[in-house]
């Protein structure tokens, strides 16, 4: 009988070497079982007790000390009869909290969040968790985010947009400098510019369930706030100025 079949059964390594013990020396009383196992009295009595919970040990008392001894084998299966009915009541319980737990955990999404990031490294953190939603909207990309971000980032960025996979949609201010970067390059990027009344000195990029608010000031900074119902009319106003927006700049457009 191996400790490892006792612990298959559910016993801890303590308790299959106690009832090994009692298997191998019959009826005992506890002190002849710390002799044997070599473990504390202590440890002893622990796993006594829980194995006579188990319904695998029991026990008579002779001259005012508890003697030991194991239960008929079929106690085995009396004792994993016993968990399983005690794990389809867990089961039950668990069928009962899950939709109480989904409930809660959807509440617990629609708290509002805002985070403020302050320059350079802070906005390119938000950036890369722009990167890792797989999809954005973005609005009024400006040439100053050229000028402090730098073409080599912004070059980087495309690069990781294509390769990624990220789904993005892209309103330019009507005045950008299409020279600066490849800005349509990436395969799944659709662009328009914005008329030139719409040209806006703050970039919103909009993703997941969150509205970044991108200021290139000196220091630059960024407010992220995360809400479904801010995202949403965010995702609303956005959706009607791509509806008012050309494809080619003011400049480019044949008369």
């Amino acid at each position: 009988m191996d400790y490892s079949d006792l612990e298959k059964l559910g016993l801890n390594r303590n308790e299959a070497k106690v009832f090994k013990a009692l298997v191998k020396n019959g009826s005992s009383i506890s002190s002849e079982l710390v002799k044997i196992t070599g473990f504390h009295r202590n440890i002893v009595y622990d796993n006594l007790d829980k194995l006579v919970e188990r319904g695998l040990v029991a026990y008579i008392i002779e001259e005012g000390k508890r003697k030991y001894s194991v239960s008929p084998p079929e106690s085995i299966l009396g004792m994993l009869e016993k968990e399983q009915k005690e794990l389809e009541s867990k089961k039950g319980i668990a069928k009962r909290l899950m939709p109480e737990i989904e409930a809660e955990l959807k509440k617990s999404k629609r708290v509002q969040t805002a985070a403020l990031y302050r320059g350079v490294n802070g906005l390119k953190a938000v950036l890369h968790d722009v990167l890792d939603s797989g999809g954005y909207c973005c609005m009024g990309v400006s040439n100053a985010s050229v000028s402090l971000l730098g073409v080599d980032f912004w070059n980087s960025f495309i690069m990781q947009v294509d390769k990624r996979g990220v789904k993005e949609k892209l309103l330019l201010n009507h005045d950008f400098d299409t020279s600066l970067l490849p800005i349509a390059k990436a395969k799944l990027t659709e662009v328009r510019f914005l008329p030139e009344q719409f040209n806006m000195i703050t970039e919103i990029m909009i993703y997941g369930e969150n509205v970044a608010v991108m200021v290139y000031t000196d220091p630059p900074i960024a407010t992220v706030i995360q809400d479904v119902d801010a995202t949403r009319s965010f995702i609303k106003y956005f959706d009607y100025l791509w509806s008012l927006s050309s494809r080619q700049q003011k400049s480019e457009r044949r008369p």
